[in-house]
């Protein structure tokens, strides 16, 4: 599924990986994306020998990253393709202090300081670049602190969701349920509007 050329991309990329990383499906056997999900997360598996995937049957399609075998708390339900894709090789370089992009010192100060556990569920397009902004900022977010759970869900195939949820436009951000965020925003956007919901200790 991905070509020659992206594969020698990610060789470059995931070459210095200091941990193991496993992208941990679970999809129905069923659902028509599957065939697809799998070829993506194996053929990114097989560009480094320090990540691999693993899919079991259940209901959905979604996946988690996780590090040595314990949960990074970013997850996916969506077979990332386009930006979303960068996202996904951006949110394993991040978890193992490789990424780019990442926030300030005084951003991830409070970070760290939030209140938790908090739960943020971003709905997405694929091809949205505004989306995968928004996805890749609040991935970042979730690396520095244990506290901060992210879910990326593609509204295409989770539509009977977007519809329930009313929801307009993407990107759109629920915090523990609650609308949190439409549109860009950039880090500074994101803490304090974190801070205002959650407070900080």
């Amino acid at each position: 599924m991905l070509d020659t050329v992206l594969k020698d991309q990610l060789r470059t990329l995931f070459k210095d990986l200091s941990q193991h990383y496993t992208l941990d499906a679970v999809v129905s056997p069923k659902h028509p994306k599957r065939q697809e999900l799998e070829e993506m997360l194996n053929d990114l598996a097989s560009c480094s020998t320090n990540i691999d995937c693993r899919f079991s049957d259940g209901n959905g399609l979604q996946f988690t990253i996780l590090q040595n075998e314990k949960s990074t708390r970013i997850k996916f339900r969506s077979t990332p393709n386009g930006h979303e894709f960068s996202s996904l090789v951006l949110a394993i370089l991040n978890c193992d202090g490789k990424g780019k992009n990442l926030p300030s010192e005084t951003v991830i100060e409070r970070i760290k300081k939030l209140n938790g556990p908090i739960y943020l569920t971003t709905y997405v397009n694929l091809s949205c670049l505004a989306c995968s902004e928004i996805v890749q900022a609040l991935d970042a977010i979730t690396v520095y602190s244990d506290q901060i759970n992210h879910e990326i869900v593609d509204g295409g195939i989770n539509k009977l969701e977007v519809i329930e949820k009313n929801i307009m436009g993407l990107p759109t951000v629920f915090a523990d349920g609650d609308l949190f965020l439409v549109g860009r925003a950039d880090y500074l956007t994101l803490i304090d509007k974190l801070e205002a919901k959650y407070g900080t200790h």
